[in-house]
């Protein structure tokens, strides 16, 4: 299963979904988690420019201003879409995944720079992580690291850092190792 999630800032034209499309490619994606599409709605010519060799299925989260917007898109031959939420922070989607016919709960995440608010999803989605008893994937921009190296030119707040593991621990995840793409 190969589940790749990028803040793209910005999927309003064709050149974006191409970028994009070189990242599914190149990673071999099979779902794509994406944050930040400043756009109202994804145009299916972007669409197919990302998945231009593969029948696919799409959710997307619209903007609160030119922020917040949350695309899940994934291979139809790969997942079959069971059920889905939207929420205003992250869309949700149960997905039957072919290859060994299991059930996973893949959440698309675009996190809240606010600490107070960002405590509130931290404390909604452990409550999910812990109710599902199947696979989980929470994957996208947290707006947080679990470590303040992993920020490069920037300050952290190390109150965010340990609500964030925290909220890792509570919720009985584990953080899977990053592969950074140079295609931004």
């Amino acid at each position: 299963m190969t589940l790749t999630s990028w803040n793209i800032r910005g999927l309003g034209n064709k050149s974006r979904g191409h970028t994009a499309g070189s990242l599914v490619i190149r990673y071999q994606s099979q779902c794509l988690a994406i944050q930040e599409t400043m756009v109202k709605e994804v145009s299916l010519p972007v669409l197919n420019e990302i998945w231009k060799h593969y029948a696919f299925g799409s959710i997307q989260v619209e903007a609160s201003g030119r922020s917040g917007d949350i695309l899940s898109i994934w291979r139809t031959d790969v997942f079959s879409l069971i059920m889905s939420w939207k929420r205003k922070h992250w869309i949700e989607t149960v997905m039957r995944y072919h290859p060994s016919n299991i059930i996973v709960l893949i959440v698309n995440i675009y996190a809240l720079h606010l600490e107070n608010k960002k405590t509130i999803v931290w404390s909604q989605l452990s409550n999910m992580a812990l109710k599902w008893l199947g696979l989980v994937y929470f994957m996208g921009d947290f707006n947080v690291v679990c470590h303040p190296e992993e920020r490069l030119r920037e300050t952290v707040d190390p109150i965010s850092i340990s609500n964030f593991n925290d909220f890792i621990s509570n919720a009985s995840l584990f953080v899977q190792p990053l592969t950074n793409s140079d295609l931004t």
